[in-house]
């Protein structure tokens, strides 16, 4: 009899705990480069924090969930501007990845990939300071999706599960199979031997 107590309440717990996970499939570019349509994420619990993917309620649309990159929370100074993301008065650094058609694909943070069109940056400017009890959010595919840029602060209690594994097909850019919401760093590539013949600069000589 102990035994069947001690099965039954194993299962509940384990229930339980598998409970709070959902599968769900990409089916948007909002945040490409790291997420694609085909892409499987299992989505979990916790706090999510700056730099998590989080999946919510479309603020424009009650019946559409999307997913969008957590930037800032409650009382974090936020500027934007050209497409260049301050946090803090720190300056997230951006580095050009790749170009592709009419696409630039940039890291930003070291940690994470952003999507835009090349050419001047034409998205809107934000200078502010993130309400009390709100996240700051933006989409990856940052010519392409609408979020924080537009809806301003979003309440924390409206976000849902945030993303704990991803899995898809590989690239340059990442593997088949990612933990969290991160999709680098990358490495910084060491300095080139100046070739012999190379005219020292002023501070050399």
């Amino acid at each position: 009899m102990r035994k069947a107590w001690i099965i039954g309440i194993s299962v509940l717990l384990i229930g339980g705990a598998l409970s709070q996970f959902r599968l769900v499939r990409i089916n948007s570019l909002d945040m490409a480069p790291g997420l694609r349509p085909g892409d499987w994420v299992l989505l979990g619990p916790g706090r999510s924090e700056p730099g998590d993917v989080v999946r919510l309620r479309d603020p424009n649309d009650n019946h559409r969930r999307i997913f969008r990159r957590l930037i800032g929370e409650s009382g974090d100074r936020i500027v934007y501007k050209a497409g260049n993301l301050s946090l803090n008065n720190k300056a997230l650094r951006i580095r050009e990845m790749h170009r592709q058609d009419d696409w630039v694909i940039r890291s930003e943070a070291d940690a994470w990939l952003i999507r835009k069109r090349s050419g001047p940056d034409r998205s809107r400017s934000v200078e502010l300071t993130v309400k009390a009890g709100s996240v700051y959010l933006l989409a990856d595919a940052r010519d392409q999706a609408v979020d924080s840029r537009w809806w301003n602060s979003v309440p924390r209690d409206q976000m849902g599960r945030k993303i704990w594994l991803r899995w898809g097909s590989a690239d340059n850019w990442r593997s088949r199979i990612t933990t969290g919401s991160a999709d680098g760093p990358w490495p910084v590539p060491a300095p080139k031997t100046p070739n012999k013949d190379a005219i020292p600069s002023q501070s050399a000589r």
